[in-house]
């Protein structure tokens, strides 16, 4: 067994890539979520179900890793095309419902704010986005929709 977080050698041809983490149960609904090399986050359930308003939630880490991919994706792509961007913000929300019988994700919308240096390169980060949003890992991963609202403009 692995340290979580710690990955086997790969190369580029491996057909799988394993990740882990442990999880320590501390009472009530509350845990430690670690990784090899990584800072401990406290988990607990949302405030809605009985948890902590001020802890993370598997819920914002679910909408967050969605989010987090697609701004890695954007700006890797971004970087090998060689795409001068001056900033990425975003903001991410989900709609949890109660559906045949159990709460699930029926959808999440990322509003990425993308600030290009130069206008002609607005339509270029557009197509990079479109492309990030098709091949984001995570995104593909889930059963929810995806609807990704972005703000791509020149900087003034």
């Amino acid at each position: 067994m692995t340290p979580a977080g710690v990955l086997p050698a790969t190369t580029p041809s491996s057909k799988t890539i394993r990740f882990s983490t442990e999880l320590e149960w501390l009472s009530g609904g509350a845990a430690l979520l670690r990784g090899a090399g990584k800072l401990e986050l406290g988990v607990a359930p949302p405030a809605e179900f009985r948890g902590e308003a001020n802890v993370w939630s598997p819920e914002q880490l679910f909408i967050a890793s969605v989010d987090t991919c697609l701004l890695l994706t954007f700006t890797g792509l971004a970087e090998k095309e060689g795409l001068q961007i001056s900033s990425y913000c975003s903001e991410a929300e989900g709609a949890l419902e109660w559906v045949d019988e159990s709460f699930r994700f029926t959808n999440l919308v990322l509003r990425p704010t993308i600030l290009i240096r130069n206008e002609a390169d607005v339509a270029i980060a557009r197509d990079l986005l479109d492309r990030a949003h098709a091949t984001c890992l995570v995104a593909n991963s889930v059963r929810t929709a995806v609807t990704v609202e972005a703000d791509i403009r020149q900087q003034r």
